[in-house]
């Protein structure tokens, strides 16, 4: 039979027969079947389905299957690792002669060639429970100011009042002349609240068939809300729907002129800027202006750390703690969210952060979410920061710190 004729009688034969003999050939290859018995078989199998002139082709087939067979059954031979008792069957004489004390001695080496691979598909080990996060920024800056949880009904406005014509004439006078007439008015201003969202769709075979993943979920959101919220309350430029930052909308720039009015310092350097920028901030307002707190970048920081004199030996500023956590009466706050170079000196009990509610977490339908079998879950912040409008001392910025060092330099 020639290979023509031989692929016209495979398709004789058609699917069923390819079956059978699939299903035989494994039996035989697994040691259930012999060659007569696989042969045996699949004869019965082709009278029984009608099928005439196979006997040469299942010749054929098995012998290519012999040959397979015994190629796989060396290949398992060589690689099965010997039983205690087939490995001490070729030590019998051994034994024999040890037991009927012929011998005084009897060593036997024996293998079970047992190796880490010899479990196919190994699932096995000890799984470290719980996810492995991403590192991000710390969040100092949320507890630096006055926090103010609105009431109900606050219509998404604060109202305030600055004292903004202050005239004081009080001098003394002769007798019987008029008295001097001191001036005071107000304005009436306010402020809205607005929000922060953010939210992420979860399938329902997450929820339902991970529901470890839900907490997860719900903590990646809320982290996002709180860091947003923080940068919102340093950076937020007040163009709604931005909150109004400390740094960016309410910060009093210490510019080159007003650097230039203070005293000079024999080899300034930040820490001398800093007391000099808190010195200027009370001179004349003490009664109500008292920095509390500094935001630096780490790299700025580290210029303090960093300071040496001629001999590279360490300084330690007097006015510093060992620490690195005080300058004077002011908190050092190191954040990232500060650009390098700048910085932020403020009294934070004349700042207050309002809000209107927690971090709202709230699952939800969204578009096409209930024909998707998806659910979202939204996360929700409003609020807002404000300084008055009459404080302007309550927070000054410095927007390069280099040149004004060099302002402050004798």
């Amino acid at each position: 039979m020639n290979e023509e004729e031989f692929k016209k009688l495979e398709a004789k034969i058609g699917t069923s027969m390819a079956e059978k003999f699939s299903e035989l050939s494994t039996e035989m290859t697994a040691g259930y079947l012999t060659e007569d018995q696989l042969k045996t078989e699949l004869e019965s199998f082709a009278k029984s389905e009608d099928i005439e002139g196979v006997n040469e082709m299942i010749d054929t087939k098995i012998e290519e299957v012999l040959v397979e067979v015994k190629k796989m059954q060396k290949l398992q031979e060589g690689n099965k690792p010997k039983s205690i008792g087939e490995q001490m069957e070729a030590f019998k004489d051994n034994l024999e002669a040890f037991a009927k004390k012929e011998t005084k001695s009897l060593v036997m080496t024996l293998k079970t060639n047992v190796t880490t691979g010899s479990i196919t598909d190994d699932n096995q080990g000890v799984s470290v429970p719980g996810f492995n996060l991403p590192g991000h920024r710390d969040m100092p800056i949320l507890d630096l100011f006055r926090r103010v949880t609105l009431p109900a009904g606050h219509h998404g406005t604060v109202y305030y009042t600055d004292q903004t014509t202050t005239t004081r004439n009080a001098a003394t006078r002769d007798e019987a002349a008029a008295a001097p007439e001191s001036a005071i008015a107000w304005t009436r201003r306010s402020i809205s609240m607005e929000k922060i969202l953010d939210s992420i769709p979860m399938t329902w075979e997450t929820m339902r068939y991970m529901p470890e993943l839900i907490p997860e979920v719900e903590n990646f959101i809320n982290l996002n809300m709180m860091l947003e919220w923080e940068n919102q309350l340093l950076t937020g430029d007040n163009s709604a729907p931005n909150w109004a930052g400390a740094y960016a909308t309410y910060a009093t720039d210490f510019t080159s002129t007003i650097a230039g009015t203070l005293g000079k310092v024999d080899d300034a350097n930040l820490a001398d800027l800093i007391s000099k920028v808190s010195t200027y901030m009370s001179n004349g307002y003490k009664s109500k202006y008292k920095a509390d707190f500094v935001i630096l970048n780490p790299d700025d920081l580290d210029s303090i750390r960093h300071l040496k004199d001629a001999n590279s030996n360490y300084l330690k500023v007097p006015f510093i703690n060992d620490g690195m956590t005080q300058v004077r009466t002011m908190k050092i706050v190191e954040s990232s969210l500060i650009t390098a170079n700048t910085m932020l000196i403020g009294d934070g009990r004349l700042v207050t952060a309002y809000d209107v509610d927690t971090i709202e977490l709230e699952f939800g339908l969204d578009s096409d979410d209930f024909t998707k079998d998806l659910i979202t879950l939204k996360g929700r912040k409003a609020g807002n920061l404000l300084r008055k409008t009459l404080d302007t001392r309550a927070l000054y910025k410095v927007t390069n710190i280099t040149e004004r060092v060099a302002n402050i330099n004798a």
